[in-house]
């Protein structure tokens, strides 16, 4: 019986974990909010980064096709403007539409 009294006077003059004036066990805590909010800027920045890099994937592609469509516009141009300036394409289009023809057309072909 006697040794259950002094087990009791053990724990009753334990001291609590964190006190006011124990600066140790606030440090810690101090460090480990320090720590956790490294952490969670880097995972943060890491998602930014990762989305930042996304939006610019989705915007190349889309200059990409822009792209594709400006070049195939592009060489469609070039081959009405060849027709369109062709002397027997010219010859044609003015019988077709009943004019005269006052210069002969004369092609010259390269050696």
């Amino acid at each position: 019986m006697m040794q259950h009294l002094t087990r009791g006077a053990e724990f009753a003059s334990a001291r609590p974990l964190l006190e006011p004036d124990d600066g140790i066990e606030l440090s810690h805590l101090w460090r480990f909010l320090f720590v956790a909010a490294l952490i969670t800027s880097c995972l943060l920045l890491a998602a930014w980064s990762r989305v930042d890099l996304i939006e610019i994937s989705v915007a190349l592609d889309q200059v990409e096709a822009s792209l594709a469509s400006a070049k195939s516009e592009r060489s469609r141009l070039e081959l009405e403007l060849a027709t369109l300036n062709d002397p027997h394409h010219l010859a044609r289009s003015a019988e077709r539409l009943s004019l005269q023809v006052a210069v002969p057309v004369v092609e010259i072909r390269p050696q």
